[in-house]
């Protein structure tokens, strides 16, 4: 059985057959340890097509690019007991919208989810035990245009999340609602995210094989992006203060490894990865407007200027991230950053009156025009 309802979630800010090729997630740290590794990335055939594509150019930014923000859809199924029951919280998927949108905002990319949660109550498909069950949901639901994301408890199928590329069988993530929107994990929907974009695992050899320390061979092999170290596969191998712990040596010239903790599609600790490469963020962009070109839709609507901030205080995740919702907090925010002189954020017009040129149009200055012209949107709501 299967409803649809509502949801709170809307446009966040940002500037974003069952078949073989999938990309897995590592286990949480709160989940069983028997949980296994990520699974087998690539089949040789679809090594090929990820060679192929990169050596014809599909990953690089094309000239004149559009700029501006790059609105993407997202459609949540939340998976509960064949009662109703269960189901991850309202809370978490608020969360997780907000985590993508943070960490993809230097690209221009904002996801939304423009339509209501579909709700699946389905027993073996919300406490699946195997690989094949989660696939089985996978291609259950999907609405076109849109990335489809699946969230159940996939403990028992031994996963943290599971992704696609372009050139894969199965075009949908699913998520285990115990490694989503939470306090010490804002870090592996965006890495699903990530691979939906054609972004492959630091430690990634299923391509092009290891990637030498010395970068000798990073277009050709590894994550194929140069300004990712080297990376042995750092699970286990990092400690709570967020440091490489590990010996391994590479196999071109025996040299020690220096990977990236923090680097978002590494299997660091979730709660030290906050952090894309500009290689990756540009790789993730040109993946979107070469390849993911239906995801080229109008569903989010056109961005609500005035949703600022989720109103969370100063240094915590969600500050200066759009919600989709607008209340005081955003005003706040504005006015917090209009007195400490924000151009990003508080330069919003030139002052010409509505209707002239120059309206609503940045001018490198702040003023008092640039408040009033806050205030009106703020008033005229979304």
């Amino acid at each position: 059985m299967q409803q649809r309802s509502s949801t709170g979630l809307g446009v966040g800010l940002v500037v974003i057959g069952v078949g073989a090729a999938v990309a897995l997630g590592h286990p949480d740290d709160r989940v069983a340890p028997a949980f296994e590794e990520c699974r087998t990335t690539f089949t040789p055939e679809e090594a090929r097509l990820a060679m192929r594509l990169h050596a014809s150019g599909a990953y690089e930014l094309p000239a004149g690019r559009p700029e501006g923000v790059h609105r993407i859809a997202l459609t949540f199924h939340v998976v509960r007991r064949n009662d109703g029951t269960g189901g991850i919280p309202q809370a978490q998927l608020d969360q997780a919208l907000i985590d993508a949108n943070q960490f993809y905002a230097p690209i221009g990319i904002q996801f939304c989810v423009p339509g209501p949660i579909n709700y699946i109550n389905n027993s073996a498909w919300y406490e699946p035990t195997s690989t094949s069950t989660v696939n089985q949901m996978r291609i259950s639901n999907n609405i076109p245009g849109t990335i489809n994301i699946y969230f159940a408890e996939l403990n028992g199928a031994g996963l943290c999340g599971i992704s696609a590329f372009t050139f894969s069988s199965i075009q949908s993530i699913a998520m285990n609602n115990q490694c989503t929107g939470l306090p010490t994990n804002h870090s592996t929907f965006p890495h699903e995210i990530g691979h939906y974009l054609d972004l492959f695992h630091t430690h990634e050899t299923g391509a092009g094989g290891a990637e030498c320390v010395n970068g000798s061979n990073c277009a050709t092999a590894g994550d194929l992006v140069c300004d990712t170290p080297a990376d042995p596969n750092v699970l286990s191998s990092v400690n709570t203060a967020c440091q490489y712990t590990g010996s391994s040596l590479d196999p071109c010239s025996g040299a020690a490894y220096m990977p990236n903790v923090r680097n978002l599609m590494s299997y660091s600790r979730k709660e030290c990865r906050d952090y894309f490469s500009p290689g990756q963020l540009d790789r993730a962009l040109a993946t979107y407007l070469n390849l993911r070109t239906e995801l080229h839709t109008n569903l989010c609507g056109p961005s609500c200027e005035p949703d600022l901030t989720t109103g969370a205080i100063a240094g915590q995740p969600g500050y200066g991230t759009p919600n989709g919702v607008l209340n005081n907090e955003d005003f706040f925010y504005y006015l917090a950053q209009f007195s400490a002189g924000n151009l990003a954020v508080a330069d919003l017009t030139t002052g010409a009156v509505p209707g002239q040129p120059g309206y609503g149009v940045p001018n490198g200055l702040i003023t008092n025009d640039d408040y009033f012209y806050y205030l009106n949107l703020f008033s005229l709501g979304c």
